[in-house]
C-alpha cells in the first residue's frame, strides 16, 4: 500500500484524514468532586458531583431559579435557593490550591467532618476525604481531590460518616468508642430515626399541621432486679424498640401560627380543645410542662414503619415547593424554638428554662408568620398576573391541582367543598387567600396521617376528617391509645395470632 501511494503519499493521506476526537472527561474523572455515600454500600460513589479547579465559584441550591441557576441543583427539606458554594483559593498549581466551602444563605445547614459550617465565619477549607453533609442529612458525601484507593473506600463508609455527623464530630465519636455492639447498634437506630423526625417536623411546621413527632426507646425489664445492672446490661439483655409518637402541639401551635392570623372564634375554640385545655388561654397553654405530652398523642408507630409516613409527607411537601420553593427557603435563620425539632432527640423544650423558652417560642412564632406571609404572597402574586390584588376560581384551581398526587378527578371538587367554595363567584383577596392556604396546607398533612390515627377525637379537633379508617388501615401498624382502643399488649397478641394464622 505504501508503494501504491508513491513518494510522500502516506504523509499526504495522514494530513487529509480527520483528526481523532478528543475524549471528553467523564464526571467521575473530574477532581475535586463530591462522591455521594449511601446506606446501601453498593450504591455508594455511584453519583458524583464534579467541581474542578478551573471554574469560578461552584454553587449548590434549589432547582427552578430563573434569574441565577445553580451549578448543582438539589431540592428537598432544608435546602435553600442558594445553599452553599465551593470557592477555589488559588495557589501556584492544583497541588497548592485549596477549596473553601462557605454558606450562601443564613438559614443553610452544611457540616464538614461532623461540625457545622457557620454563617459569616468565612467558611471551611476542605481536603481530600473530608465528609460533607448538605442540609439536615439531605446528602452525605466525600470530598475527593483524587481517586479513592481500595483502603480508603473500605474505611470511609456511609455508616462511619453518619455516626460522625450524628455525634457532632470527633469528640462525639470518642464518647461512643467504648460502647458494646448492641448499644452502638441502638444508638445508630436512634440517630437514623432522629434525622427522619427532624425532616417530618420541618414539613409539619412549614405546612402548619399543628403536630410534632417524638421518638422513644422501649426496653424490657430483664436485669432490673440486679442492683449493679448498667445501661449496657439492659440493652444487651432486652430486645429494645424505637417508637415514634405523633403529638398534637399545644396552644397556638395546635392550630398553626399561619391560620391564627385569620382564625374565627370557632376555629380558635377547636384549637383550645385540641390542646386539651378547655377554656385555658393560648398564653397559659403555652406554659404547660413538657411531661404532659402523652395526653396529646395521635398515634404511635414502630420506627421501621415511619419511613413510609415520611415518604408521603415529603410528597405533599414537594407540591408546596413547586408553588413556593418551600415556606422556609427564604434567607434568615429561624430563632431557636423554630430551628429545633419539637420533641425527638435533642429537641425537647423542657431543656430550656421557662423564661428563655417563652421568649424563644414568641420569636419563633413571629418568624413563622413572616415566612408564611412571604410565601403566600409569592404564590398570590404569581396567580394575580394582572396585578389586581385578587384571584379568581380558575387561577386558584390551577395552583391547587399541583397537590393532586394521585390524579384524582374529584380532587379539586373535594377541596372546594371542604372550603365551601364550590359556587365561588367572587374573587379572593390576599387575606382571604392566606387564610385558605393555611387551612389547605394543614389538611394536606392531616390526610397523610389519617391512616395511622388512634385518637379520632383529637384528630377531628385538629381539623382532620370525622370518619377515620380502622387502626389497621393500609396494613400499617399503630399502637392503641386509651379509651376502648386496643392496648399495646393486645396488639402484640393479635400479631402473634396473625402470624400463626399465616
Amino acid at each position: 500500500q505504501m508503494g501504491l501511494m508513491g513518494m510522500g503519499g502516506f504523509q499526504a493521506a495522514k494530513e487529509k484524514a480527520p483528526s481523532p476526537k478528543k475524549r471528553e472527561k467523564r464526571p467521575q474523572d473530574i477532581f475535586p468532586q463530591l462522591s455521594c455515600l449511601n446506606k446501601d454500600e453498593m450504591l455508594s460513589h455511584a453519583m458524583t458531583v464534579p467541581i474542578g479547579w478551573d471554574g469560578g465559584n461552584f454553587s449548590i441550591g434549589r432547582s427552578g431559579l430563573l434569574d441565577d441557576e445553580n451549578d448543582f441543583e438539589l431540592d428537598g427539606m432544608g435546602i435553600q435557593d442558594k445553599h452553599c458554594e465551593f470557592k477555589v483559593v488559588r495557589g501556584g498549581n492544583a497541588s497548592t490550591s485549596h477549596m473553601l466551602l462557605r454558606l450562601s444563605s443564613e438559614g443553610a445547614q452544611v457540616s464538614v467532618n461532623g461540625e457545622a459550617v457557620l454563617w459569616g465565619d468565612g467558611g471551611s477549607l476542605v481536603s481530600h476525604l473530608d465528609r460533607v453533609v448538605l442540609g439536615p442529612c439531605r446528602l452525605l458525601c466525600l470530598f475527593l481531590t483524587q481517586p479513592l484507593t481500595s483502603e480508603e473506600r473500605a474505611s470511609h463508609t456511609y455508616r462511619v460518616a453518619f455516626r460522625e455527623f450524628a455525634s457532632g464530630g470527633h469528640s462525639g465519636m470518642a464518647d461512643q468508642a467504648d460502647m458494646s455492639p448492641a448499644r452502638q447498634d441502638l444508638v445508630d437506630r436512634i440517630n437514623e430515626i432522629d434525622q427522619q423526625i427532624t425532616e417530618a417536623n420541618l414539613i409539619g411546621r412549614e405546612m402548619g399541621a399543628g403536630v410534632a413527632f417524638r421518638s422513644q426507646v422501649q426496653v424490657g425489664t430483664l436485669g432490673l432486679e440486679r442492683h449493679d445492672a448498667t445501661v449496657e446490661d439492659l440493652v444487651s439483655l432486652n430486645d429494645s424498640r424505637v417508637v415514634v409518637s405523633c403529638v398534637a402541639e399545644k396552644s397556638e401551635k395546635a392550630f398553626s401560627q399561619q391560620a391564627m392570623l385569620h382564625a374565627t372564634d370557632d376555629e380558635k375554640a377547636a384549637a383550645e380543645h385540641a390542646g386539651g385545655q378547655g377554656g385555658e388561654s393560648f398564653e397559659e397553654a403555652s406554659e404547660e410542662a413538657a411531661d404532659g405530652w402523652k395526653a396529646r398523642v395521635l398515634f404511635e408507630v414502630e420506627a421501621a414503619d415511619f419511613g413510609d409516613l415520611l415518604a408521603s409527607l415529603k410528597a405533599a411537601h414537594s407540591n408546596l415547593q413547586a408553588l413556593t420553593g418551600g415556606l422556609g427557603s427564604s434567607s434568615g435563620a429561624p430563632p431557636l424554638a423554630a430551628s429545633k425539632a419539637p420533641g425527638g432527640l435533642g429537641g425537647d423544650s423542657s431543656t430550656l428554662d421557662a423564661a428563655s423558652g417563652a421568649a424563644s417560642a414568641s420569636a419563633a412564632a413571629a418568624w413563622q408568620r413572616q415566612q408564611f406571609e412571604a410565601a403566600a404572597s409569592k404564590v398570590f402574586d404569581a396567580m394575580d398576573e394582572a396585578g389586581r390584588g385578587c384571584v379568581d376560581r380558575d387561577a386558584l384551581a390551577a395552583a391547587l391541582l399541583r397537590f393532586d398526587r394521585n390524579q384524582d378527578p374529584t380532587f379539586l371538587d373535594r377541596v372546594l367543598e371542604d372550603e365551601n367554595l364550590v359556587d365561588m363567584e367572587e374573587e379572593m383577596s390576599f387575606p382571604q387567600f392566606a387564610a385558605f392556604l393555611a387551612r389547605f396546607l394543614r389538611r394536606q398533612v392531616l390526610e397523610c396521617l389519617e391512616g395511622y390515627v388512634a385518637n379520632p377525637e383529637l384528630f377531628e379537633a385538629l381539623g382532620g376528617r370525622k370518619a377515620l379508617n380502622s387502626q389497621r388501615t393500609r396494613g400499617r401498624r399503630t399502637l392503641g391509645l386509651g379509651g376502648d382502643d386496643l392496648g399495646a399488649g393486645d396488639l402484640d397478641a393479635l400479631d402473634d395470632l396473625e402470624t400463626a394464622g399465616e
